[in-house]
């Protein structure tokens, strides 16, 4: 059994959602995969040095940058269209696609995208 981070401990869920976005914003901090919180409508709210080592770009440069237009290479736009309308559905979406870098570098990616709903449900 894989051992309890003290950020995992004793969580209760009935603490409420701004205890939720302080785990978040800790696991996304110290992840050491690329990991990005973005919404559909103001682009990428906050971004791990993991997601600047990626893409080339500093964390203030991705902050408010749509996530397709950031992370997906300009000729794979088509072939991800479909991620949109089922991401803003709800739906967990995992996709391959390539990565242009802020120096013109293209990387292989594999995308894990899932959408976390407000208190409203959206």
């Amino acid at each position: 059994m894989p051992r309890l981070t003290p950020m995992m401990r004793n969580r209760d869920p009935r603490s409420g959602p701004e205890f939720v976005a302080a785990d978040l914003e800790e696991i996304i901090d110290h992840s050491p995969v690329a990991m990005c919180l973005a919404t559909t409508e103001d682009g990428v709210l906050r971004a791990n040095h993991a997601a600047e080592e990626l893409t080339g770009r500093t964390i203030e440069n991705l902050l408010g940058k749509r996530l397709i237009h950031t992370f997906v290479h300009p000729e794979d736009l088509a072939a991800v269209s479909w991620v949109g309308p089922q991401v803003r559905a709800g739906e967990h979406i995992e996709a391959r696609h390539r990565l242009l870098t802020a120096s013109g570098a293209v990387r292989h990616v594999r995308a894990s995208i899932t959408p976390i709903l407000d208190g409203a449900g959206e």
